[in-house]
């Protein structure tokens, strides 16, 4: 009797464990899927004509917020020339 709730306690401790990955790599995959969807949405926004100086301000902060170590990241031109033209669009209006 002894050995077998040995080996039922392992059994249980190792189908807790898999639940417990299985749960885990779920949750990784949704957090992956959402974190995707939040980049693209950004990377359209940022393509996107800013209609104002809110939007452009938010394009700006985006941007040129520090990383934690003085710096800001390196952005590919192709995203920054929108904003470049944002606000030379919207300060020639005003």
């Amino acid at each position: 009797m002894q050995r077998y709730l040995a080996a039922k306690e392992a059994c249980d401790t190792a189908w807790a464990a898999y639940k417990r990955l299985a749960r885990n790599d779920a949750l990784a995959l949704r957090v992956d899927q959402l974190s995707t969807a939040q980049v693209e949405a950004e990377t359209l926004l940022m393509e996107l004509p800013a209609p104002d100086m809110r939007a452009l301000h938010w394009k700006l902060a985006q941007i040129l917020t520090d990383d934690g170590d003085g710096f800001t990241t390196p952005w590919s031109f192709s995203l920054v020339q929108p904003i470049l033209d944002d606000a030379k669009r919207l300060g020639a209006n005003g």
